[in-house]
């Protein structure tokens, strides 16, 4: 008799597993509804018809944009292979996000700096049944929706009343949007956060797909309702179309010093990094990372599933090291805006940099020190005490907080002089400039695809100051982590991020886009940030082809 120890067991289930979802025959990606088949009703109930009809029945791409198409070069779909990455930095169709009792002024501050009407771009915002009374007594919504010059460009979605598992505020999450060689179309994300509901009909994809009239397809080998818990890696955040036809996605490098680690067979959701994005429980799997060491990398099942289908559909996907985010999405590193400039090149690849906040921070501390202020200031604002006070009241955060921050030499209630020169923060100091070395590595490699698939002698980086605390979060709004908006028949993007609450970091960043001809803007968030998410993750846009 042969015995097998649990080890070779667990290795052994690894290898089937992983031999079962690269296998390319089985690969790729099944159609799972077409718009109409699954009928998922999102029509305005029956109490609000009289006023709020009209905004179920706007459409998710405005006719403006459409009867423009011609003029502004839009591309076809059936120019694009099947699930083929969309340029980001391509005019936008719409905007979705999911409405959250405490995310009015989300929602406010985004519209206007959307500017809308410019597009014109559309703002679909998911609200779930339960909270449709809510939603359309709030007096912010309701000025919103009687603003003439918006109200033709907002569009409402609900979910089915039979829904009984609430919706996930990280619309980026759950929807990914690419052509299937002839229409737009949804390819299904995070698929097991809908795991408790009972009908694969309430699913969001389906919901979406219907009212904007797309058709659904789901990664092969999943099934229509995924119970077993999965990381976050499988998630929209975590998968990210950039120029140059290819998707970059944020796996785990195979380290020997992995606690339980045997050829990539590991617990996700390991705290301080290294773990890939909560999840407890869910198995990592092994496969190859597309690098010049070739080492091996971690991956959960359903996102191998998700990387095996792109790539037998053609598609490169650039798998980066996000080991050190306890997310572990690559839209915490990265962001990609088109600046002024020559085409293809005009492109500029925004990264999160300890690096730069560090010298941002020492700037400051240095003007402090000439000021005498080292010794005379405390800092009092804690993000969860503004989110308290402010945000879960749907009320703007005060301006003098802001300035309160900067002239006080404070990250919220965190001293920089502490963060600097502090005995007890040796370690965060080090962890951030270790952390700045993975991302530096997987900037050379995300420039030179680009260089290489555009065919680009440079591209232009700009550093974005964020600070990681020990457990891989950023310890403020991170502004790498935005909506990239350009306007039909515009040259350069405009970046709309997280307020920070830090003036200096902001100002920075704003410098640095100006001289790129890029338009920036803070918006505030607090209850996503304290969420572990921020403005990227808070969004969706629809990219735009043509049938």
């Amino acid at each position: 008799m042969i015995k097998i120890n649990k080890r070779s067991f667990a290795l052994l289930l690894a290898l089937l597993s992983l031999a079962s979802i690269t296998n390319p025959a089985k690969a790729g990606f099944d159609l799972v509804t077409l718009p109409g088949e699954k009928r998922v009703l999102s029509e305005c109930p029956q109490e609000f018809q009289e006023q709020f009809a009209s905004f179920f029945n706007n459409p998710c791409t405005s006719s403006l944009l459409l009867n423009k198409a011609a003029e502004l070069q839009i591309p076809r779909c059936s120019d694009y292979k099947k699930g083929a990455p969309i340029d980001p930095t391509l005019p936008s169709s719409s905007v979705f996000v999911t409405y959250r009792e405490n995310n009015e002024i989300f929602i406010e501050e985004l519209a206007q700096e959307m500017e809308m009407e410019k597009g014109p771009t559309t703002l679909t915002i998911i609200v779930e049944h339960p909270k449709l009374a809510h939603f359309f007594a709030s007096k912010r919504i309701q000025t919103l929706l009687h603003d003439e010059k918006k109200n033709s460009l907002i569009k409402v979605i609900s979910t089915a009343a039979s829904r009984s598992d609430p919706v996930d505020s990280w619309t980026q999450d759950k929807l990914h949007f690419a052509p299937d060689g002839k229409e737009l179309s949804i390819y299904e994300m995070a698929q097991t956060d809908e795991r408790k509901i009972a009908n694969e009909e309430d699913k969001l994809s389906f919901l979406v797909g219907n009212s904007c009239e797309l058709p659904v397809y789901r990664a092969k080998g999943m099934a229509p309702i995924e119970k077993a818990r999965s990381g976050a890696l499988a998630y929209g955040g975590n998968l990210m179309a950039m120029p140059g036809n290819f998707y970059i996605t944020g796996v785990i490098p195979f380290n020997p010093k992995y606690e339980n680690n045997m050829l990539g067979l590991v617990p996700v959701g390991r705290a301080g990094g290294n773990g890939g994005g909560g999840g407890g429980g869910a198995l990592l799997v092994p496969g190859r990372v597309q690098r010049q060491d070739q080492k091996n990398y971690l991956t959960d099942r359903f996102h191998q599933m998700q990387i095996t289908g792109l790539e037998s559909e053609g598609h490169k996907v650039l798998k980066l090291d996000v080991s050190f985010l306890s997310v572990g999405h690559v839209d915490e590193m990265f962001s990609v805006v088109r600046t002024k400039g020559n085409a293809p090149c005009n492109l500029a690849i925004l990264y999160a940099s300890p690096e730069k906040a560090m010298a941002v921070m020492k700037k400051e501390y240095a003007q402090l020190l000439e000021q005498g202020a080292k010794d005379s200031r405390r800092c009092q604002y804690s993000a969860k005490f503004l989110m308290n006070e402010y945000e879960n009241k749907n009320e703007r955060i005060p301006d003098e907080v802001a300035r309160y921050n900067q002239q006080n030499g404070c990250l919220f209630d965190e001293p920089i002089e502490t963060l600097l020169t502090g005995e007890g923060k040796k370690f965060f100091r080090k962890n951030n400039e270790d952390i700045q070395k993975i991302i530096t590595s997987n900037l050379f490699l995300l420039q030179e695809e680009m260089k290489r698939a555009l065919k680009c002698p440079q591209i232009a980086t700009v550093a974005i100051p964020v600070l990681y605390n020990k457990e891989g979060k950023s310890l403020l709004p991170n502004s790498v982590n935005g909506l990239v908006m350009t306007k039909p028949g515009e040259v350069s993007s405009k970046f709309i991020a997280a307020k920070t609450f830090y003036p200096p970091f902001e100002k920075s960043i704003e410098e640095d886009l100006q001289k790129l001809a890029v338009t920036y803007s803070s918006i505030q968030e607090l209850s996503y940030h304290l969420s572990d998410g921020d403005v990227h993750c808070a969004t969706k846009s629809l990219p735009l082809c043509l049938p």
